[in-house]
């Protein structure tokens, strides 16, 4: 007992004595200034002094000496320190203060450095349209600063101003501005970033003519002309028959060429600027197989026998029905339950069917006892099943050229308008792009039809494409809904189909914002109006009239517009073609009594009941002498590819006259004398020389199809006779002079005008046979043909099979061998535009050499 009371005590006691130690260590710890701080320059910062509650009327007195620093707002316990540049420094407080009523002095310091931040800008990038890049920049110490990006053209690049997260918009360059505020302190970088429609990441063999690639970016308007496939060995150019999107894979394309690539040689892709390369197959048979192991019950459908190499590579395709045991060649048995062989198709009434196919690769090999060796085979079983279980595509268009479905430049609508009464046409195809053969068996249906009417007939085969295939649907109210594809009462596909709201005059378009005119002055300017929906398609227009909205000064105008006051329908004082939707602006509406200056009027157009408006400012100049001559181009730019639907040939004719100028507008036309008119190409060569009086130096305008009268030039870089188009100027920049005398000095001025044509990027070939024989290259390009009826050459417009007929080569390019072939540098000839009868003129690159035709003279 003693113990415990004793050692109970000695616990007390140790209590005791450490509640008794002094809290100096812990003032030590809290009390006074941070050994050290770091600060960013260009930023102020509070530097806090701590004191115990015990410390009274403390009084501090702060000091520094050192430049990299300054200190203001001096207070007993902080001090506000800006950093001033890169360094270090010293802060002291000097403190007095009293406890227990006595004055005590003590000092604290703080080492304080200074630090300047940097800014690394990220590395130049590329960026498809509608993809999306990183391009955030590396700084240091401190993380607190602002760090915000911007685009210097938001029409090719946008960028998130605070993630540096970069879109493509269109092709192009812009420039990343990457901006780092620190306090005072302001730092700059600059990310180039080039922004390319698409971006080819990697290609891959699949077929010995064929290639995966994916691309991503803007892929909408892909053309086999896009791309240039090359062997990197030999640098020999594999010309491209066509691309398409494969089934099912996003951003992976097909890219099909005219000639197979089995040298097991590096190949070359390049697109839009970017390339990747692929190793080609070696061509040594490994596998045999077939396309397809289920085919549709009740359905013919044509089997492939398949050879490949080591790494599954397609080399070769053969029909059953060409079984052909020769060497490197394949044979197939066939052998069925039910069901038969029609050709190279095969038959299979019912659902669970099944044929086997034994393929065999022959290699011409054979052993002493005369039996052929290592053949490569395989067996594979064949299974019909429901044609809606297999791997079926099903699409419809409204109101659209069904013609054209097979063309490469098809592109399906799903829309119709609210209240339209539209026809719409279904397609149903195998893998394989073939269509299905029983197309009756289908029907189509509305899936609401609050929404949309659709008559419920079955549908037909492609035969009748345009026919009976013509199913009426009807928008009824606005939304999205589907089309049912209907087989044996079951559902088997779901179209969507978006009904758009009724279409609504929202916008109205002028050419034109402002136009100079000379008082009294004859050359008009044309103002066009157009209105469009609120889906940017055209609408007519109603009615058009023209107001008086404002004048120079606000003051009585002129004769004309003397007593006509702000407000008023002006659109007499601007002739009948205000009602065709333009404005035709005469220097003669405005008097000589006129206030010269800007007047503005307004635009009203009308379509449906509904009115838009639009401001139009006309800047009336003063009537003087001839300042200068201008030539007067009406068309800066014409696009002479022709459509299905072709197009009004004069609507593309361009007038050329020369102008007489003064103040910045036109006065008349110059008559004065004859104009000689001299029209060049891009390569500076003289297509046309021509002007009334020219007796000498003329060449010929027919090159052109231009005309001259009156001093006006008229150039028709289109004719057409029937539904044959024929362009006499290709594409290019051309540039026109004019020259004339006046005041015995002769005087010339110019201009340019452009012509687009993207119609030759659509055509492709093929040359199957490359011997002629007693053809000519003509006739060849036309359709003949060789002892096993095979077109010597095959013509691809849109990814359609041409049907060239006799005179539809214009033109052959080359020039004879004297081993009886030639070499042809192009061949000129008529294609069919797809969804139409027009035909129009293409050329064709053909550089390859001919082993022999009946040609004896080329022009090279």
């Amino acid at each position: 007992m003693k113990a415990m009371k004793k050692a109970l005590a000695l616990g007390l006691a140790l209590a005791m004595v450490v509640t008794a130690v002094p809290v100096t260590n812990a003032q030590a710890a809290t009390t006074g200034l941070p050994k050290n701080k770091t600060y960013a320059a260009g930023k102020s910062y509070t530097l806090k002094l701590t004191t115990p509650s015990s410390w009274k009327s403390v009084k501090t007195t702060w000091s520094e000496k050192d430049s990299e620093i300054s200190l203001s707002s001096k207070k007993a316990k902080s001090v506000k320190v800006k950093a001033i540049k890169k360094g270090s420094a010293k802060v002291t407080a000097k403190v007095t203060f009293k406890k227990a009523s006595k004055s005590y002095t003590k000092k604290y310091t703080c080492k304080v450095t200074v630090k300047e931040p940097s800014l690394t800008a990220a590395e130049a990038a590329i960026v498809p349209v509608g993809s999306k890049v990183d391009v955030k920049a590396t700084q240091s110490w401190p993380t607190t600063a602002t760090v915000t990006y911007s685009s210097d053209k938001t029409d090719i690049a946008t960028v998130d101003e605070t993630t540096g997260e970069v879109t493509g918009v269109k092709a192009g360059e812009a420039t990343i501005t990457t901006t780092l505020v620190c306090g005072t302190k302001t730092l700059t970088g600059e990310t180039k970033v080039t922004v390319v429609k698409a971006l080819l990441k990697s290609a891959t063999q699949t077929e010995y003519n064929k290639i995966e690639a994916v691309i991503v970016g803007d892929t909408t308007e892909l053309k086999a002309g896009d791309f240039k496939v090359t062997n990197t060995a030999t640098n020999a150019t594999v010309a491209v028959k066509s691309v398409s999107p494969k089934k099912d894979t996003a951003d992976t394309f097909v890219i099909e060429t005219f000639t197979g690539m089995t040298d097991a040689k590096e190949y070359s892709v390049e697109y839009a600027g970017t390339k990747t390369t692929f190793p080609a197959t070696d061509g040594t048979v490994a596998k045999v197989g077939v396309n397809r192991t289920q085919i549709a019950a009740a359905d013919k459908t044509e089997i492939l026998m398949t050879t490949l190499d080591a790494n599954g590579i397609i080399l070769g395709y053969t029909p059953l029905s060409n079984s052909d045991s020769s060497k490197g060649n394949v044979t197939a048995d066939v052998k069925f339950a039910k069901g038969y062989q029609d050709g190279s198709s095969l038959y299979l009434p019912t659902v669970g069917d099944t044929a086997t196919v034994k393929v065999t690769y022959h290699t011409g090999t054979f052993g002493t006892d005369g039996k052929e060796t290592g053949n490569i085979e395989d067996t594979f079983t064949i299974t019909a099943v429901d044609p809606a279980l297999i791997n079926l595509s099903y699409a419809v268009t409204i109101g659209g050229s069904v013609a054209t479905w097979t063309a490469n430049s098809f592109k399906a609508n799903t829309n119709v308008k609210y209240g339209d009464e539209v026809n719409a046409f279904f397609r149903i195809t195998k893998e394989d792009g073939t269509d299905i053969g029983n197309y009756p068996d289908y029907k189509v249906t509305s899936a609401d039809k609050t929404k949309l009417l659709v008559t419920e007939t079955p549908l037909s085969g492609p035969a009748t494409f345009g026919g009976s295939n013509a199913v009426k649907i009807t928008g009824v109210s606005e939304g999205t809904t589907y089309i049912l594809v209907m087989k044996d009462g079951k559902t088997v596909a779901s179209l969507p189909v978006t009904v758009l709201g009724k279409p609504v005059a929202t916008t109205l378009e002028l050419n034109k914002a402002s136009v100079t005119v000379v008082e009294n002055a004859s050359v008009p300017e044309i103002v066009s109006a157009t209105i469009k929906d609120q889906y940017q398609d055209t609408m007519e227009i109603d009615e058009i009239k023209v107001t008086l909205l404002g004048k120079p000064g606000n003051l009585g105008v002129s004769a004309r517009y003397k007593n006509i006051a702000v407000g008023t329908d002006v659109s007499s004082d601007f002739g009948p073609d205000v009602t065709a939707g333009t404005v035709r602006l005469l220097g003669t509406t405005f008097s000589s009594t006129d206030d010269t200056g800007a007047y503005t009027f307004k635009i009203s157009a009308k379509r449906n009941g509904v009115t838009l408006d639009r401001t139009l400012s006309v800047n009336v100049v003063k009537n003087d002498t001839v300042q200068s001559y201008e030539v007067k181009i009406d068309k800066a730019e014409v696009d002479t590819t022709v459509s299905a639907a072709g197009y009004g040939v004069n609507d593309k004719d361009i007038t050329i006259d020369v102008a007489e100028m003064a103040n910045g507008g036109a006065l008349n036309y110059y008559n004065n004398s004859n104009v000689e008119y001299t029209v060049k190409n891009a390569k500076g060569d003289v297509i046309a020389h021509v002007g009334n009086g020219l007796t000498s130096g003329v060449k010929t305008c027919s090159a052109i199809n231009a005309n001259i009268t009156n001093n006006t030039l008229v150039v028709k870089p289109v004719t057409v006779n029937g539904s044959i188009y024929n362009k006499n100027l290709s594409a290019g920049t051309y540039y026109v002079t004019a020259k004339f005398t006046v005041s015995s000095k002769d005087v010339v001025v110019g201009g340019s005008f452009t012509i687009k044509d993207t119609q030759d990027e659509k055509v492709s070939f093929s040359i199957k046979n490359n011997n002629f024989g007693t053809n000519t290259i003509e006739d060849a390009f036309e359709g003949a043909r060789d002892s096993n009826n095979n077109k010597f050459v095959v013509v691809y417009y849109d990814g359609l099979e041409q049907s060239v007929t006799s005179s539809d080569v214009i033109e052959v390019k080359g020039r004879a061998l004297s081993s009886g072939g030639a070499f042809v540098k192009t061949v000129k000839l008529y294609v069919t535009v797809s969804g139409s009868t027009n035909k129009v003129p293409v050329t064709l690159n053909v550089n390859d050499q001919i082993a022999s035709c009946a040609d004896t003279t080329l022009a090279d």
